[in-house]
């Protein structure tokens, strides 16, 4: 399949996807080399490239290729800086510059997660506080859409009556207001349904964020230590 020609953006879907996948089973496999060129190939317009880069990064590094290893991650920290990957990223940016023995930057890859994970954030209370604003915020979004409901039963009861060939004056007079409304509820109902969509997506984000919070509290100290290691490092090569 990875090898057909590419002739439409569905067949590009379909071949990225299957290379991703293919990707994944070599690195498990532990062919890395094979899992690299898999994740290589991979368009930088599939929606999943940011797992791509961090597939080549993984790859790379169990190959020992630390050099190489950093285009890949940097990629990542610079086209996809607010994701899981890129706290990834850094981590594994901290290996290779240790490797490479450039002390400095592999200081400031530990200190960008540092930063990201403060020592005494609770993050069991983070996540608690987290999920009740969001099942408010979904209850609110609920009511939202009932909202829209009847704003939309509204508007077809609000049709212009039609059939009289000479309507009186007061008719057409009412036809124009029913028209007006019509529209001003068109226009509401459009405005609604995207603030809808919109914080149901913050919804999401938040949720992600806060799970992947709490499941890497354990971060911090991998990355303190990294840092420690770099520094005594730098020092011994004076």
């Amino acid at each position: 399949m990875v090898a057909l020609p590419v002739i439409s953006h569905e067949r590009r879907q379909i071949i990225d996807d299957a290379r991703l996948t293919l990707g994944f089973i070599y690195y498990e496999l532990g062919y890395f080399n094979h899992a690299y060129e898999f994740f290589k190939d991979i368009s930088t317009s599939h929606e999943n490239y940011k797992d791509a880069l961090l597939g080549m990064g993984w790859a790379l590094i169990k190959q020992e290729k630390y050099e190489e290893c950093i285009k890949p991650l940097l990629k990542i920290t610079k086209k996809y800086p607010r994701t899981a990957n890129a706290e990834e990223a850094y981590f594994l940016l901290g290996q290779c510059y240790l490797k490479l023995n450039r002390f400095t930057e592999a200081i400031e890859s530990y200190d960008i997660i540092i930063e990201m994970f403060p020592r005494h954030k609770d993050y069991s209370k983070y996540l608690a506080d987290i999920q009740t604003y969001l099942g408010n915020e979904e209850k609110r979004l609920e009511q939202l859409e009932t909202d829209l409901l009847v704003q939309e039963s509204h508007l077809l009861e609000a049709i212009p009556v039609d059939g009289y060939a000479n309507k009186p004056q007061y008719l057409k007079d009412e036809q124009k207001k029913i028209e007006k409304y019509r529209a001003s509820l068109v226009d509401k109902i459009m405005k609604e349904r995207s603030h809808i969509r919109s914080l149901k997506q913050t919804i999401e984000e938040l949720r992600e964020s806060a799970l992947r919070k709490h499941r890497r509290k354990d971060w911090r100290g991998y990355a303190e230590y990294g840092k420690a290691r770099a520094l005594f490092l730098k020092e011994m090569q004076r």
